[in-house]
């Protein structure tokens, strides 16, 4: 009973000390100024032994402090308070050998108010003109509880709230003051509105002295520039306006055009001169004065008058002949001032030749000549002549531009065949005949044949052509192409050939085929061919061949055995034809001869009694010639082969 009554005594006085431990935070109601050094202190009573500290916060972020502890106290220290260390402070302890966890919290504030109201502006007031005090409050904190007042004569006039998340307030008065305002005090006054701040700090104030001055009296023009460059025949007003005179007398110093006069309102006067038409007379300085309460004030202007009033024309001397001088002449109409003007010949961007106007009072024209020696590689090119006006920094551009047409004689004129100029009878040919010329002429295919032309086709412009589906013999020759202008002409030629094995033989015996013993007969042998023939003659029972060049055959002394069936055989490259015929040669007991030539020709072997016309004397190569041509032209059936060159 006494261990049971021990123990309950025990626990009774465990318990009343344990419930006698209090725990507290110090300041209880933090307000801190940004930039202190402050210290929060968490403190344990009736702890009997060490107590065990820890720091925390609501927001769960850092607290930028550092703490320090001792046996029953823990102190927070902010070295420089910032506004980030605004938070819920949670400070817990534990006392040692106890069970029992103590905490305390403590909500800490920051604020910022360094420095007093700035107000600016009231040192250059103007008399009843819109003037604005500006009133910055900086580095505010927080800005959502400060207030800006505006007080004159001890009344608030303007009230500016702050706002959150700025860090200066600008407060502006806006106000009409008068020029008896001078030398009265404006205040601005800022006040931190934050529970538990001390009154002292809450508010700030600025006491400034406003300085009011009269309006200036100001004068301008319009069109507002010193240098105005006019175009002679344009429409002109000017304005004068003073500003800060109730009754101003404006006028303008020696002027021909009518004046105008009117007010806009209190604070301003106007006084419109013209509108009028501009002339050269009109080139010089305008000056309107404004007098107020015997202080004259002026402004002026200068008026620039300038002709420009077409863009410049270009003349050419003639056509543009290839070698041959050609001027271009350009040329700009009644311009003013002519020393203001500056005329370029440009190629592109390159200048060619320019010059700059003389001085003169009146109207005149300027010209600029350069001479062109064109080249056909001149062709299509662009000149252009700049006239440039440069009035002050006005500067107005006008061009006028040419493009050569050079002129000059058919030139590079070729003549082409396709697919060659030698062909096989039947193949195709094309010619065509190029040539440049400026102006485009004509262009002419002939052909040349025995010293005569036949015009084939003829066309407008730098080209033409010729075809031949189907080539023979008789196409062969010497092509011309001629082309033409209003300049002169070129000719180009070409020799074309067409190749044929032989075809068309034919056999004339003079004076005939069937002749006495003793005589003499020629064969002529005519045929198509190209290249020319070798020509064959033979008796076809022995097959000795005799050859000829031009295909005529002399026979002399002829027997009886020669009489027979004889073979003309022609051959080229191409090919051969054969042609066969019969001599019948009678026998007669009278030996004599009425020929002419007998006594010549008994002298001939007679065992070579066929013999080539190439291979005999000069005369009986003439005389059997001329007889085979003759008596062939007699009977209707002999031919110059065209086609053979």
């Amino acid at each position: 009973m006494a261990s049971v009554l021990h123990f309950l005594l025990q626990l009774i006085l465990c318990y009343t000390a344990v419930s006698s431990q209090t725990m507290e935070l110090i300041p209880k109601k933090p307000l801190f100024r940004v930039g202190d050094r402050q210290e929060l202190t968490c403190r344990v009573n009736q702890c009997s032994g060490t107590a065990k500290f820890s720091w925390g916060s609501v927001q769960d972020r850092p607290m930028y402090a550092n703490p320090q502890s001792s046996t029953n106290k823990s102190t927070l220290v902010f070295k420089s308070v910032q506004e980030i260390i605004e938070n819920t402070i949670v400070c817990k302890a534990q006392c040692e050998g106890q069970s029992r966890n103590m905490q305390a919290k403590v909500k800490i504030r920051v604020y910022s108010f360094p420095n007093d109201p700035v107000v600016s502006g009231f040192d250059s007031l103007v008399s009843r003109k819109e003037n604005t005090l500006t009133c910055k409050v900086s580095d505010v904190y927080p800005a959502e509880y400060m207030t800006v007042e505006w007080l004159r004569g001890g009344k608030v006039v303007h009230t500016q709230e702050g706002e959150h998340g700025i860090k200066s307030i600008q407060s502006n008065y806006i106000f009409k003051p008068q020029l008896n305002d001078t030398g009265e005090s404006i205040i601005c006054r800022a006040t931190l509105n934050l529970d538990d701040l001390p009154q002292e700090e809450r508010t700030r104030e600025t006491t400034v002295s406003m300085a009011v001055l009269p309006p200036p009296v100001l004068v301008s023009l319009q069109p507002d520039s010193s240098f105005i460059p006019l175009e002679r025949g344009s429409s002109m007003n000017l304005f004068c306006k003073s500003s800060g005179c109730p009754d101003p007398h404006i006028n303008w110093k020696n002027v021909r055009h009518q004046q105008n006069q009117s007010s806009i309102d209190s604070e301003e006067s106007v006084n419109q001169l013209g509108p009028w038409t501009v002339d050269l007379e009109d080139n010089g300085t305008f000056i309107c004065e404004v007098e107020c309460d015997s202080v004259v004030k002026s402004k002026r202007t200068e008026l620039k008058v300038f002709s420009f009033p077409s863009d410049p024309t270009i003349e050419i001397s003639g056509p543009f002949l290839e070698g041959n001088v050609t001027n271009l002449t350009c040329t700009v109409h009644d311009i003013f001032p002519v020393d203001c003007f500056h005329i370029q010949w440009m190629y592109g961007e390159r200048e060619l030749q320019s010059i700059h106007g003389d001085f003169s009072d009146k109207l005149q024209n300027l010209s600029l000549t350069i001479p062109i020696k064109p080249k056909d590689s001149d062709q299509h090119k662009t000149f252009t002549c700049k006239v440039s006006l440069k009035i002050g920094d006005h500067l107005v551009q006008k061009t006028a531009s040419t493009t050569l047409e050079v002129h000059y004689s058919p030139k590079h004129t070729t003549i082409d065949v396709r697919p060659q100029k030698q062909l096989n009878e039947g193949e195709t040919v094309t010619i065509s005949c190029q040539t440049d010329s400026a102006p485009e002429g004509q262009v002419t295919l002939s052909r040349v044949w025995n010293g005569e032309k036949t015009k084939l086709v003829s066309s407008n412009g730098t080209q033409t052509s010729f075809s031949i589906s189907y080539t023979n013999v008789s196409h062969s020759g010497i092509y011309v192409c001629e082309a033409v202008n209003r300049y002169g002409n070129q000719t180009e030629e070409v020799q074309i050939t067409v190749q044929a094995p032989p075809r068309n033989i034919s056999v004339a015996v003079y004076p005939s085929n069937e002749v006495y013993e003793g005589e003499t007969i020629t064969v002529c042998c005519q045929l198509v061919s190209f290249p020319p023939s070798k020509i064959a003659l033979r008796k076809l029972d022995n097959g000795k061949h005799i050859y000829s060049m031009d295909g005529t055959f002399l026979l002399v002394n002829l027997t009886a055995n020669n009489s027979g069936m004889y073979q003309i055989t022609a051959t080229n490259a191409l090919g051969f034809q054969n042609k066969n015929f019969t001599i019948n040669v009678i026998r007669k007991e009278n030996s004599s001869t009425d020929n002419p030539g007998s006594s010549v020709l008994n002298r001939i072997d007679l065992n070579n009694f066929i013999i080539p016309v190439i291979g005999v004397g000069v005369l009986a190569t003439v005389i059997s010639t001329l007889d085979c041509i003759r008596r062939s032209k007699r009977k209707g059936f002999y031919e110059m082969t065209e086609g053979i060159p």
